[in-house]
């Protein structure tokens, strides 16, 4: 090897030595630089913090126990408050159950009303009218009342209701509506019945005083002319009067006399009524024998609203009343008696 070739070599070491040196000083300025750094925040961090959190710990631990105490209070209202709450709702739980509870008894009170009231109807139309189809009525929708009621303390009432519907369903009845209506049309058509002819009063002309004395002249002249023994035989002829079929004259009848004889037949059909309602059957069967033999008698029986009648009578006759008719008042008793009662109590 020459020696120009080893100054060379050895520039080249000396130049590699010397760039070594250089950084490793830039990495140890940097890693100094890096240490202080983290020296600085780790001061920061720990040293620094420390001791502003050794300076706050009281103030907050005093915000703490005061928003604790602001909790509390709060906790405290809100306690109250729901107590409260409690206290107004039991107050109006009571008030709601205590108007439910009056609402119910006056529905109660109205419903057993209703049901006293078509108890009362069912019993006045089966005693004053027989009227069964309108008791029988009544009397369900007394029962649908009770049933709709639900309450057990009725039931009885109900019990009875049922038998004595079951009663008025299977037992005879008359139709007292319908006869009663049938002699409504009977006396009303009183005053357009005919009067029999031999009853009606139909005046004669008058003669005037000049007619008089003409036919006193005409008599004169005829016993004039007649001759002695024609006079004699008119005298005694005069003296003896014939008359026919006595026992047969009945006396005529004004228009006034008319008047009352339809009237005493229509009091005849009212009285069959009135005993009609009262289920009193001599005193219905009386007075209807007793209208026919009265139109019989004193009107025209060859007329067609004569024998209209008299069939009308024949069969109202013919029904015969019931004497006895079924006892339906045991429910309304027992209701009454149940409603006196529970009020009561």
């Amino acid at each position: 090897m020459s020696d120009s070739e080893d100054s060379v070599a050895d520039k080249t070491a000396s130049g590699s030595s010397r760039r070594i040196s250089i950084s490793g000083v830039l990495a140890l300025l940097i890693s100094l630089a890096s240490l202080s750094a983290t020296a600085y925040l780790w001061y920061q961090l720990t040293i620094r913090n420390a001791g502003l959190l050794s300076q706050s710990i009281p103030g907050q631990v005093q915000s703490i126990r005061n928003q604790v105490n602001a909790l509390s209070e709060s906790d405290k209202q809100d306690k109250q408050s729901i107590e409260e709450l409690a206290k107004t709702q039991k107050i109006l739980e009571e008030a709601t159950r205590k108007a439910y509870a009056d609402i119910s008894r006056k529905r109660s009170g109205w419903a057993i009303s209703e049901v006293e009231q078509l108890l009362i109807i069912a019993n006045q139309r089966l005693q004053l009218a027989q009227d069964y189809e309108t008791s029988v009525i009544a009397l369900q929708a007394a029962d649908h009342r009770l049933h709709a009621l639900a309450d057990p303390s009725l039931t009885p009432v109900r019990k009875l209701l049922a038998t004595e519907i079951n009663q008025l369903q299977s037992s005879d009845r008359t139709d007292i509506s319908g006869l009663s209506l049938r002699l409504s049309g009977l006396i009303d058509s009183v005053e357009s019945l005919p009067v029999s002819l031999q009853f009606t009063y139909q005046p004669t002309d008058s003669t005037g005083p000049n007619e008089a004395a003409d036919a006193e002249k005409n008599t004169k002249a005829k016993k004039k002319n007649s001759g002695f023994w024609s006079e004699f035989w008119h005298d005694i002829t005069s003296l003896v009067q014939t008359k026919h079929n006595v026992e047969s004259y009945k006396p005529l009848l004004m228009p006034r006399q008319q008047y009352f004889l339809r009237e005493n037949l229509r009091l005849l059909l009212l009285g069959a009524q009135q005993a009609l309602l009262r289920n009193d059957n001599d005193v219905y069967l009386h007075n209807l024998k007793s209208a026919k033999q009265w139109v019989n008698q004193y009107f025209d029986t060859n007329t067609q609203a004569i024998r209209h009648l008299n069939s009308e009578l024949d069969a109202l006759s013919s029904t015969k009343l019931i004497r006895k008719v079924p006892d339906i008042s045991a429910s309304l008793v027992l209701l009454r008696k149940l409603t006196r009662e529970n009020g009561s109590q």
